[in-house]
């Protein structure tokens, strides 16, 4: 088994566009391991989220699946330190076509020692999972995920944005994306790329838009039912 740690992202922050009340939009870096019951799960980024939220603005978010699943403060088992941001905190997103973005920039990674999980948001730290949060992700994660997610209820006719809403390669005025990615604090060696007919990933790589390795991602939604990833 191959254990991953840690993981780090640098996400720029965009207005995705309008999300229904019943859908739901992400950015995530997720850490996971294990299959089937034993699946465990720790998601954290930015999310539109209507229902949630109650609102239609952008929020840091967490979600911890599977072993008693969560999100956001109702996470009991996980204490913050410091405090200059907590989980449910509304973020600032990017001008959109201007000279400078607003980040979210995630370092998530496991003490050897004790086996827990610390969260580091923007250089700082924000906390610290109980040793009793997760079952498999206590012997370390076996996959990374980065990018996004969009969910529409079955039967709905479109669904929502993703990201800035557009993907425009090479745009980083008008077009989210991820930089800075690394894990076990080295660029991603050959990672598996996923994308819908509603949504797309360009130039994942070293490129001179990004810093370290990146890639633009995102869309205006579509037909497509369900949950479409990337």
């Amino acid at each position: 088994m191959t254990s991953f740690d840690p993981a780090r992202a640098r996400l720029a922050i965009f207005e995705p566009g309008k999300v229904k009340s019943g859908q739901f939009t992400i950015s995530f870096v997720s850490i996971e391991s294990g299959e089937g019951a034993d699946f465990n799960q720790l998601q954290i980024g930015w999310a539109v989220n209507p229902d949630f939220y109650k609102d239609d603005k952008i929020h840091f978010f967490t979600f911890k699946g599977n072993h008693g699943s969560c999100s956001d403060n109702a996470c009991t088992d996980f204490g913050y330190n410091g405090g200059h941001l907590k989980f449910g905190d509304i973020l600032t997103p990017s001008i959109y076509g201007g000279d400078y973005q607003n980040f979210l920039d995630l370092r998530i990674y496991q003490n050897t020692g004790s086996k827990l999980w610390h969260v580091e948001a923007n250089s700082k730290t924000i906390g610290i999972w109980s040793l009793h949060s997760f079952t498999s992700l206590q012997n370390g994660a076996t996959r990374i995920r980065f990018g996004g997610e969009a969910y529409t209820p079955k039967g709905w006719s479109k669904s929502p944005p993703m990201g800035s809403g557009r993907c425009v390669p090479g745009r980083r005025t008008i077009t989210a994306y991820f930089e800075y990615v690394t894990v076990n604090g080295v660029a991603p060696q050959n990672p598996q790329i996923v994308e819908t007919r509603c949504y797309y990933v360009a130039y994942a790589g070293s490129f001179e838009y990004f810093l370290g390795y990146g890639f633009f991602y995102g869309g205006t939604g579509g037909s497509d039912m369900g949950v479409c990833v990337y």
